[in-house]
C-alpha cells in the first residue's frame, strides 16, 4: 500500500516524466507516476535529441541537483538525418561546421553566402565554428533555464546574442527559404518540401507560415548536432534511480476522474489500487486516447503509422545511425505528406504521417497504405524492394500539426480541458499537459521549457 495523498502525479513513462518525478522526489515531495498505456509520447519525440535541446537539458538536469545522479551523454550516439526531396538530396546531424557546409552547397539560393563565407567554410575553420557555436548554444541554454516564466522561444534575445556569422547565415537562409517557396520551376519545388519535411521532423509542426521564433529555432535544428537516445535504457536507469529515491511507480490505468472546482480531487486507478488525491497533475502525451480530456485550441493533425518489416540479408548497407526523411512538391498536400526510414539488424522501421480524420481505422487504409509503402521504397530504396519478409503495421503516438492548426494563438500552452459525458466543459486547474502540441512548435525544446516552467510552479506544493 501506499499514501494515496500525493503532491505530484504524474501521468505517462518516458524519460522526461521520471527526471519531473526525481527531481520531486529530491524535494522530498509525494510523488506518484503512473504507467497508463493512454497517455505516451511517440517513439520520434522520445527517441531524437538535437545537441541545443542536449545541453538545456544537461543545464537544467545540473541546476536541479541531479547531475550526479544522471549522465544524459551515456545514452547518446550521433546519428545522421538524411532528407531526400524528390531528386535533391541533403544530409545534416553531423557537426555544426559539415551542417553549414552542407546547407550552403546544397541549398542554391545561398549563392551569396557561398561568396561571403568563403573563408568560414574553409576546412581550416571548423574546429572554430564548431567551438563557436558550441559556446553560444550552451549559454542560450543557460538563459533559457534561469527563466523564471513560461515563455516562447526568444527570438530576439538569441539573435542579438549570435556571432555576426550566424546572424547573416541565418538572415539569407531564412530569405532564401521564404521567397522560394510556392515558386512552379522544377528548380525551386524542393525548397517547399524541405521546410515541410524539416518542420516536420523538427518540430512537429508543417506550416510554412512560420514565425521569426519558431524559424531560428529550426535554423539551429539543421545546424546542430543530432542524437539518438537509447530511451529503453535510460528510462530503465532512471526508474531504479527515482524508486531508490523513494518514487512511487505503478503500472495502471485511470478508470475515473473526480473534479472540484474544475481540478482533479480524485481519480480511481484500476487493478484495486484504490482511490488517489493529487495536488498536481501532469499529463504526458501525444495523440491523445483518454476520452475524459481535449486540448483547446483543437485542430486537424497527421497522425503516424509505424511500418515494422524484417529483410531477408538485404544487400542494402545504409550509413550506420543513419534516419532518411522523405518527401516531394507532389507528397505535400496529400494524405500522406511525409514519411521516414531506418535500417538496423535486418529490421527496417519506418514511420508514415497521415491525415488523422483519414485514420479511424487502420483496416480502412491499410491496403493503400501498403501500396504506397512500397511505391516509394521502389523509388528511393530499389535495392529492398525484394528483400522484405514480414511486415507489421500499427498505429503510432507521434503527431504533427497540420499548416494552422495554432495560427493567430497566443498563449504557449494548450488548455487541457475535462468533458464528462452531459456535463458543462471547462479548463481545468492544477493539471499540466507536456506534449508536442504546442501552440507555438518549437519541438522537443518547447516541452523542455514547459517542464521548466512546471517545476517552478510545483515549488508552492
Amino acid at each position: 500500500m501506499f499514501d494515496k495523498n500525493v503532491d505530484l502525479l504524474i501521468v505517462g513513462k518516458n524519460y522526461l516524466s521520471l527526471l519531473m518525478g526525481i527531481e520531486n522526489v529530491l524535494k522530498k515531495r509525494n510523488v506518484l507516476l503512473l504507467d497508463d498505456d493512454r497517455y505516451k509520447l511517440g517513439d520520434d519525440y522520445l527517441n531524437g535529441i538535437n545537441e541545443f535541446e542536449k545541453l538545456f537539458l544537461e543545464e537544467w538536469i545540473d541546476q536541479k541537483g541531479i547531475g550526479e545522479l544522471v549522465d544524459l551523454s551515456k545514452y547518446l550516439k550521433h546519428q545522421d538525418n538524411i532528407f531526400l526531396l524528390g531528386n535533391k538530396r541533403l544530409r545534416l546531424g553531423r557537426d555544426y561546421w559539415s551542417n553549414l557546409y552542407e546547407m550552403v552547397r546544397q541549398l542554391d539560393f545561398n549563392w551569396e553566402l557561398k561568396n561571403d563565407l568563403e573563408g568560414a567554410l574553409n576546412l581550416s575553420f571548423k574546429t572554430e565554428f564548431n567551438e563557436l557555436m558550441g559556446f553560444y548554444l550552451k549559454d542560450q541554454a543557460h538563459r533559457l533555464v534561469d527563466l523564471k516564466i513560461s515563455a516562447d522561444f526568444l527570438y530576439e534575445q538569441f539573435l542579438t546574442t549570435a556571432p555576426e556569422i550566424i546572424k547573416h547565415l541565418f538572415k539569407v537562409t531564412k530569405g532564401g527559404l521564404l521567397s522560394n517557396l510556392n515558386k512552379p520551376t522544377i528548380r525551386d519545388q524542393y525548397i517547399q518540401a524541405l521546410l515541410f519535411a524539416s518542420r516536420g521532423f523538427y518540430q512537429y509542426d508543417t506550416d510554412s507560415n512560420i514565425g521569426d521564433a519558431e524559424f531560428f529555432h529550426l535554423f539551429i535544428s539543421m545546424l546542430a548536432p543530432y542524437y539518438q537516445i537509447d530511451h529503453e535504457k535510460l528510462i530503465l536507469d532512471l526508474l531504479n534511480l527515482y524508486q531508490k529515491q523513494n518514487g512511487i511507480f505503478k503500472k495502471t490505468s485511470i478508470c475515473d476522474w473526480s473534479f472540484d472546482k474544475f481540478r482533479p480531487w480524485a481519480l480511481e486507478l484500476s487493478s484495486y489500487e484504490g482511490i488517489v488525491h493529487p495536488r498536481k497533475t501532469a499529463l504526458f502525451f501525444g495523440k491523445l486516447n483518454d476520452p475524459c480530456f481535449k486540448l483547446e485550441p483543437e485542430g486537424p493533425l497527421y497522425s503516424s503509422i509505424g511500418i515494422r518489416c524484417t529483410l531477408n540479408n538485404s544487400t542494402f548497407e545504409p550509413m550506420s545511425n543513419t534516419k532518411y526523411i522523405i518527401c516531394s512538391d507532389t507528397m505535400i498536400g496529400t494524405n500522406r505528406p511525409f514519411w521516414w526510414l531506418k535500417i538496423s539488424d535486418n529490421q527496417l522501421l519506418a514511420k508514415c504521417f497521415i491525415d488523422f480524420q483519414k485514420a479511424t481505422k487502420l483496416s480502412f487504409i491499410r491496403e493503400e497504405l501498403e501500396q504506397f509503402f512500397a511505391s516509394e521504397i521502389k523509388i528511393y530504396f530499389p535495392d529492398l524492394a525484394d528483400q522484405i519478409i514480414a511486415k507489421d503495421i500499427s498505429f503510432d503516438h507521434d503527431i504533427c500539426m497540420v499548416a494552422q492548426t495554432r495560427h493567430n494563438e497566443i498563449e504557449l500552452r494548450p488548455r487541457l480541458v475535462y468533458q464528462p459525458k452531459g456535463q458543462i466543459t471547462h479548463p481545468t486547474r492544477d493539471m499540466f499537459y507536456l506534449g508536442p502540441y504546442n501552440k507555438k512548435a518549437a519541438g522537443l525544446i518547447s516541452t523542455l521549457m514547459e517542464l521548466n516552467h512546471i517545476s517552478l510552479d510545483v515549488t508552492a506544493l
